[in-house]
């Protein structure tokens, strides 16, 4: 069975006018054939899309995780604000997970920088280099530092937004913002080493309001972190 759900600022008529994309979710796969179950949920989205003044933007397609039921679709609800969804079938059923992430964050305040100031978090981690073998998640979605990149984007005034981040999570921050990390061989390594393992080969670093970031683990001083990823 599957299921396909238009969600975020596109799905809402006071919003649609400012998306900036189509955000699709879907799970389960098309039951006569399953290797086409990707090209079906495009063109659903396709169409819906071109039905409701859309066509013109991307569509943004992730694998939902799976519900409580093969009717369900789990979509991210950052910092448990609402999200409006359009189920693209008459039997789905849409559950959304809240996460209170940095990125979650962004996307919840990021329209006001005074209101997002007040509701980051104190803590959190950022995956800043993906594990070589990464898929589709809503973790990787909500957490990672390209969906920060997109959450900022999707601000009226990124700039500020990253100002914003700065001011409270440090330069380091602002660079990976706007730069890719680009460690050599043996940082990479280090790197690797010092993050949890639970992140899958992935590089996480640390993000504390009011200091530096750092890694989790190694004992490697905040100061040579940024010379570990851009070598």
């Amino acid at each position: 069975m599957l299921n396909v759900v238009i969600f975020g600022s596109a799905a809402s008529a006071s919003t649609r006018d400012r998306a900036r994309d189509v955000d699709v979710a879907y799970s389960g796969v098309l039951v006569e054939q399953p290797d086409a179950t990707a090209e079906r949920v495009a063109q659903m989205a396709s169409r819906w899309a071109s039905e409701n003044g859309l066509g013109h933007l991307p569509l943004d397609i992730h694998a939902a995780r799976s519900g409580s039921s093969k009717e369900e679709v789990s979509i991210p609800s950052p910092c448990g604000i609402p999200v409006p969804a359009i189920p693209l079938n008459a039997w789905t059923k849409v559950r959304t997970v809240p996460f209170s992430t940095l990125s979650a964050a962004v996307r919840a305040f990021g329209h006001e920088p005074r209101l997002l100031a007040r509701h980051m978090p104190e803590q959190d981690r950022l995956a800043v280099i993906p594990a070589e073998h990464d898929g589709p998640d809503w973790e990787g979605y909500v957490s990672g530092l390209g969906a920060l990149r997109r959450a900022i984007a999707k601000t009226p005034d990124p700039d500020a937004t990253v100002d914003v981040l700065r001011k409270d999570y440090g330069q380091l921050l602002a660079r990976l913002i706007d730069e890719d990390p680009q460690p050599d061989r043996d940082g990479l390594e280090t790197l690797r080493g010092a993050s949890p393992v639970a992140a899958g080969g992935a590089v996480t670093i640390v993000l504390l309001r009011g200091h530096a970031p750092r890694l989790q683990y190694g004992g490697i001083a905040p100061e040579r972190l940024e010379s570990l990823l851009y070598g």
